[in-house]
């Protein structure tokens, strides 16, 4: 029951906090004659200030949350294997990663349209990609930054949780996750060169080199394969030390 409540104050919250954030964007462009574009409210959204202050925490938190009954004496008996609850406690993540990106893109989406008053202008001198970028592009759709806003939503949200869980079966304490997650999320929101995971944040520069993206998201896919595969030689040495 408590679950249920957590998940609703959650999920209403999320939108009022977008609205707030894209009020600001949007009042802080007008004052300087810009307007934002459809496009441009995803790529204010996707930035590591915004994702790591209130997304990745959230989804490391109920990932921990959710898999307590995983960690329960009657369910390891049952499981017998060590392994299986690693595998279970990363399901549980990427379900969760899964959902939050999928709810934030929808909302972005929605809330795009009281901000904005054409889809794109990234072709045009006077919009906000040049006047971060000093350069125009047109090779994009509307469609494709939607597709990458919900993409690399859905790889950060699994890659920074994950490491911190793997943090927490490497040492055998939770609170170690947990400061792993607010040290790499800090150094990501202050630093300019951002840990793991720099490639999938949607800088507008980064539309002016296409492989940017493909490497982010290629060597995000494999750099999760690899904590997976850490993950579970070391849940299978706890299983073979309490053999």
């Amino acid at each position: 029951m408590k679950e249920k409540y957590f998940y609703l104050a959650y999920a209403a919250a999320l939108p009022f906090f977008l609205f707030l954030f894209l009020s600001s964007e949007y009042a802080s462009y007008q004052k300087e004659g810009y307007s934002l574009c459809y496009a441009d409210c995803f790529c204010l959204i996707c930035v590591a200030q915004v994702v790591g202050l209130f997304f990745i925490p959230f989804v490391f938190f109920m990932t921990c949350f959710l898999s307590k009954r995983i960690f329960s004496s009657q369910m390891i008996l049952r499981l017998k294997k060590r392994e299986t609850v690693w595998n279970l406690q990363v399901i549980v993540l990427v379900k969760t990663a899964f959902y939050l990106s999928t709810y934030l893109t929808a909302w972005t989406a929605f809330l795009g349209t009281f901000f904005s008053n054409q889809l794109l202008n990234w072709n045009k001198q006077r919009s906000i990609f040049f006047l971060t970028t000093q350069a125009t592009v047109g090779s994009y759709s509307i469609w494709e930054i939607i597709l990458l806003f919900w993409l690399c939503s859905f790889l950060l949200f699994i890659t920074i949780p994950l490491c911190a869980l793997l943090t927490q079966w490497i040492s055998g304490k939770e609170i170690a996750g947990w400061l792993y997650l607010i040290l790499i999320t800090g150094w990501n929101m202050a630093s300019p060169f951002k840990l793991l995971s720099g490639r999938l944040y949607l800088w507008y520069r980064s539309f002016l080199e296409p492989s940017t993206f493909a490497v982010g998201i290629f060597g995000c896919i494999g750099l999760i394969f690899v904590l997976w595969m850490i993950g579970k030689k070391q849940a299978r040495r706890k299983d073979f030390w309490n053999a």
